[in-house]
């Protein structure tokens, strides 16, 4: 039977060169030895915050799979562990760019992308000038037994809750988290999230508590 807890590591520091790679990693190893199952790491966590000014770059964007993908990919799979980030990805059909969050497991392999809906702009976050909404939910997929979706940053903010498809339903026992008999958790990340210190590891039953802090939600 699987646990009815999900440890997760909220990373929030950002690795926006190919020379701190080997720092993710080392966060991700860290995390990992606490006990963590899962690493959230911010918003877009291989770039610059390219937004803080209206104008857009070709640097900041890449293909499916591209360096930075494959840099969480390899970290994920080095450490051994889950590890939820993204990228600025380019549709290789229509040339939009998108902010993509990725889902990984701990081989590295993808287990779920989406890509952000609500976009800001406004000083400091001009993101609609950097890359297009997303228009499609997903379904929740396995981590550690608890189905999970992916929201990023202000998409949580809004009243249509674009979160995902509907939740399967457990056959175990009910998360601390969430409503019974449901082991569904949508979680929201965004960039400079205060109050976490680097690659802590919590509990699930814990987030409740400090998702104000954390840049989380959980639930339905």
């Amino acid at each position: 039977m699987n646990s009815p807890r999900l440890t997760l590591a909220l990373v929030t520091d950002v690795f926006p060169e190919p020379e701190e790679h080997r720092r993710l990693l080392a966060r991700l190893r860290d995390a990992r030895a606490q006990g963590a199952e899962l690493a959230v790491l911010p918003e877009l966590p291989l770039n610059l915050w390219a937004p803080a000014t209206p104008t857009p770059s070709d640097a900041d964007a890449e293909p499916p799979g591209g360096p930075r993908a494959s840099a969480l990919a390899a970290a994920a799979r080095a450490a051994g562990l889950a590890v939820l980030g993204g990228a600025i990805v380019r549709d290789p059909s229509s040339g939009r760019r998108y902010n993509t969050a990725v889902l990984l497991n701990g081989t590295g392999e993808e287990l779920l992308r989406y890509r952000k809906i609500h976009l800001p702009d406004e000083e400091g976050y001009w993101e609609a000038h950097h890359y297009e909404p997303g228009d499609d939910l997903h379904a929740p997929v396995d981590i550690g037994g608890f189905g999970i979706g992916v929201q990023v940053c202000s998409d949580a903010n809004r009243p249509e809750q674009p979160v995902a498809k509907p939740p399967r339903r457990s056959t175990g026992d009910a998360s601390r988290l969430n409503r019974p008999a449901s082991r569904c958790s949508a979680l929201r990340f965004g960039r400079n999230t205060p109050g976490i210190p680097p690659s802590r590891a919590l509990s699930a039953e814990r987030l409740t508590r400090l998702g104000a802090h954390a840049g989380f939600t959980t639930g339905y």
